[in-house]
């Protein structure tokens, strides 16, 4: 039996002012032709399919300027030239991977030869090994696993997904029998394989779709993309050490922080590099930060700040909680103390033995529609608008209680302590910043 490897996606090349992609399996040239359709309709920065020849297997695009290998060596050998370059242009590169992951879609190759720039706009490619939930893999990601550039997580998944196809291919067993090898051998580059076993594989399930949060793996990769963009551009001494500090973060395993907020976060770290740095309301420190300031290189120049895609629809961290500091948990406060008014105001009823009226009956029905609403607020990050709008819709509600209560003979504490609580947690979500 011929011997193939396992099919992976060819390097493009030049033809004209277009691109032509050349595959060497039919699935691989189909997925990429969805997920950049997909995102070019929805004004992603990819290139623009042009043409698509199924017989020769090849994908026809629009040009995307060079790639960032290329645009890293003709910057210069001035420091200050290149030091400029990465605070102007790393940002974009940044931010135009945001703009790919707010569209659902997460690159897991991230790296310079898979990111092109034409006048200073990045553009990303090369979506042969990416998640998008509406999309999902039909086959593994053949992603050669790397500690250095990929999440644990995404790890173990490739590792998983590697020994289920060989679990579930006779083929495959008794080809590593005759070749003596392990049984899965280990997930490397230069393995070759039977083209029959992978082309009849059509698992029902892979791990990989299973990821639930890609964002934390895109942010992984993202560290190691930094770091291979200073090695590249020579970057040394603090400027370094303060990139690694950004490295760090993007693939801290402990820190709790939505990875969408870490990479923004990336962002403003990379337009103040060199400069006087911004106020920020969160620092993270390292074992090798340094303790000294940053020194200054004198760069002064200014540029309007990309403005970071932040979406609840792209999965960051989980929904408990959607947000970092003490936001989440004071908006917590205000949601059980608008409960607890009410639990304070059934309290009064049974302890005096009101009968609830027409108008507090009514009532009665709206607030159980509007506390389950409010305490579903608490999964959104951008559901403070609503959890403000329902406290005050529920102030309100308690008023025909309350002056019911009083009529039938509650004292001043029965009565006055439910509209206290309410009133407390209206004030806290009122006076709560909009993240």
């Amino acid at each position: 039996m011929a011997l193939d490897k396992t099919p992976r996606p060819e390097r493009i090349a030049e033809a004209g002012t277009d691109f032509v992609k050349t595959f060497e399996d039919a699935y691989l040239l189909s997925r990429e032709l969805q997920l950049l359709t997909d995102l070019g309709q929805r004004g992603a920065p990819v290139p623009r399919v042009l043409a698509t020849d199924y017989q020769a297997c090849t994908i026809t695009m629009t040009h995307g300027g060079i790639a960032l290998t290329e645009e890293l060596a003709q910057i210069g050998s001035r420091y200050a030239d290149r030091l400029s370059w990465l605070r102007t242009t790393g940002p974009d590169i940044l931010t135009a991977i945001l703009a790919v992951c707010h569209h659902g879609v997460y690159h897991l190759d991230l790296a310079c030869r898979n990111i092109l720039v034409s006048k200073g706009r990045p553009m990303i490619v090369d979506f042969g090994l990416a998640l998008c939930s509406r999309l999902p893999l039909q086959k593994p990601l053949w992603l050669i696993p790397s500690e250095k550039l990929h999440h644990p997580e995404l790890i173990a998944v490739l590792r998983a997904d590697w020994n289920d196809f060989f679990l579930h291919s006779p083929e495959l067993r008794d080809y590593c029998a005759r070749h003596g090898l392990a049984c899965p051998p280990p997930l490397t580059n230069g393995l070759a394989l039977p083209g029959s076993a992978y082309s009849g594989y059509w698992p029902s399930t892979l791990r990989a779709n299973t990821i639930t949060n890609p964002m934390a793996l895109v942010a992984y990769n993202l560290g190691a993309l930094l770091e291979e963009i200073i090695e590249r551009l020579e970057i040394t001494g603090p400027d370094a050490q303060a990139v690694g500090l950004i490295k760090n973060q993007l693939q801290s395993l402990s820190d709790k922080t939505p990875a969408l907020q870490r990479v923004t976060e990336a962002v403003s770290a990379l337009q103040d590099l060199g400069g006087t740095p911004r106020p920020s309301a969160r620092r993270t420190e390292s074992a090798s930060a340094p303790k000294e300031p940053v020194a200054q290189d004198g760069l002064n120049e200014t540029r309007p700040a990309p403005k970071p895609v932040l979406s609840p629809t792209v999965k960051s961290g989980g929904l408990w909680p959607p947000a970092a500091g003490l936001h989440w948990p004071t908006r917590a406060a205000a949601v059980c103390l608008s409960l607890a008014g009410f639990a304070l105001i059934d309290s009064a009823y049974r302890q005096t033995g009101a009968v609830l009226g027409d108008t507090a009956f009514i009532s009665a029905l709206v607030v159980m529609a509007a506390a389950i609403a409010l305490v579903f607020t608490l999964a959104f990050s951008r559901g403070l608008l609503a959890q403000r709008m329902l406290g005050l819709v529920l102030s309100v509600l308690s008023l025909p209680f309350i002056v019911e209560l009083w009529d039938q003979g509650a004292s001043i504490l029965q009565a006055g302590m439910p509209l206290v609580a309410l009133s407390i947690g209206l004030v806290l979500a009122v006076a709560l910043p909009q993240e």
